[in-house]
């Protein structure tokens, strides 16, 4: 009784009735819906945000080096910092070697100036055997200690912000007084690695297409039966994880594998040859692989051409070949142009297939992501080479999208 008069109170109040309230709830889960619908895009952006950020920041140093963060914003980076500085600086690295993370900053330190190392390592040692350690004697223990660019260097490692990750991705550096320089030979390694992703992705784009069009072409003048079962046998790598196919890849390729077996008893080759761990093996698994990505577009748009346009340039007068390239090949380049793409893009970012299959010098820049994850656990630096493989398929998708808007404007 009591639920029913505040059901009343509230309907004479408030306006609301069982009609209204149908419509609050039909509402309330429409708005509902486009939250949900919009949350794959949040979720993206989150991570990719997160990303960005990581490229221009190492957070964990400062909250490693909290007392010497603090007391190098009120230094002028002019000279060798003041005494609060120093003895700031020795409070955290003896904390740091108490709590047994001082291997994080050693590594910070050492991918900057290996000679850092044992400097570094021999401080904090003294400094978390002695309470008593002080600014004169962190000088007297190592000249290293004496030169700015030494506190130069320190500065830069807990800096809040900071530029060295991404210039390291394009073989670039800032020397002590800040200005940018090229990387030293040893260390500039992503300007090759960068040419050797676009040169294998351009490749293996190249020749997916030279054999996805031929076989599109073919599928789409079959009966539709025969169209059915060929559309099956290319959508069944699909069904198979592209870790076990590479794998299928490697026995086939390998030393004694099925290939190099059946080549040699045949009498083909005369011993087997090197097929994996390089890029040979690299390439055709990768062609394999991206083939349907390439088909399955230009297939599409090769069954929505109706044959009557050819029909109509061969009557006019125009040979087969010319009907072909001046009318129908035009009309595939949507699905050219979209499938290319794709292959193209996702060939920037493989990683598994170049490691299986490929030697040191096959890998992709997706290789030094995951080995800046796992092997170094540098997060700045594998957001910084994230960062540049985001920007270069940014820059691929733009090109694509200007080429799609003059092809546009030249049919219109």
């Amino acid at each position: 009784m009591f639920s029913t008069r505040c059901r009343r109170s509230g309907r004479r109040w408030f306006g609301w009735s069982g009609h209204g309230d149908q419509k609050y709830k039909t509402a309330s889960g429409f708005v509902a819906g486009i939250a949900i619908a919009g949350l794959p895009d949040r979720v993206f952006i989150a991570p990719l945000i997160y990303t960005l950020s990581r490229a221009v920041s190492e957070p964990e140093l400062r909250a490693l080096m909290p007392q010497l963060s603090a007391s190098l914003d009120r230094w002028e980076d002019v000279g060798n910092p003041p005494e609060e500085v120093i003895e700031a600086f020795i409070t955290d690295i003896a904390a740091a070697q108490k709590q047994r993370r001082l291997g994080v900053l050693v590594k910070r330190v050492a991918s900057m100036d290996s000679s850092m190392r044992a400097p570094l390592t021999n401080a904090a040692r003294k400094a978390a055997a002695d309470a008593s350690f002080n600014a004169t004697q962190l000088m007297a223990l190592d000249p290293v200690w004496q030169l700015p660019a030494t506190w130069g260097l320190v500065r830069k490692v807990v800096s809040p912000i900071t530029d060295r990750y991404l210039l390291a991705t394009i073989d670039l550096e800032r020397d002590n007084q800040g200005n940018i320089q090229s990387a030293p030979a040893e260390e500039a390694i992503f300007l090759d690695t960068i040419v050797r992703t676009f040169a294998i992705s351009f490749l293996v784009t190249a020749l997916c297409f030279m054999l996805a069009y031929p076989l599109a072409y073919f599928m789409v003048h079959q009966s539709a039966t025969v169209q059915a079962i060929m559309l099956i046998f290319v959508m069944l790598p699909f069904w198979t994880s592209i870790l076990v196919r590479t794998a299928a890849w490697l026995i086939l390729l390998q030393t004694h594998g099925v290939i190099n077996d059946t080549l040699v008893s045949l009498g083909v080759l005369s011993q087997p040859v090197q097929l994996v761990y390089n890029r040979v093996g690299t390439i055709l698994a990768m062609i394999h692989i991206q083939l349907p990505f390439t088909l399955l577009p230009i297939y599409s748009v090769m069954k929505s051409i109706s044959p009557v346009y050819a029909r109509a340039a061969q009557s006019l007068g125009a040979p087969p070949l010319a009907s072909f390239r001046r009318i129908y090949f035009p009309m595939t380049m949507p699905g050219v142009a979209a499938g290319c793409l794709l292959t193209f893009i996702l060939c920037l970012g493989y990683y598994i297939t170049p490691a299986l299959l490929g030697g040191p010098s096959d890998q992709l820049l997706s290789y030094y992501v995951a080995y800046y994850l796992n092997q170094e656990v540098n997060w700045s630096m594998a957001a910084a080479v994230s960062t540049i493989l985001l920007a270069i398929t940014l820059v691929v998708y733009v090109i694509y999208n200007r080429y799609v808007e003059l092809l546009r404007q030249v049919e219109g």
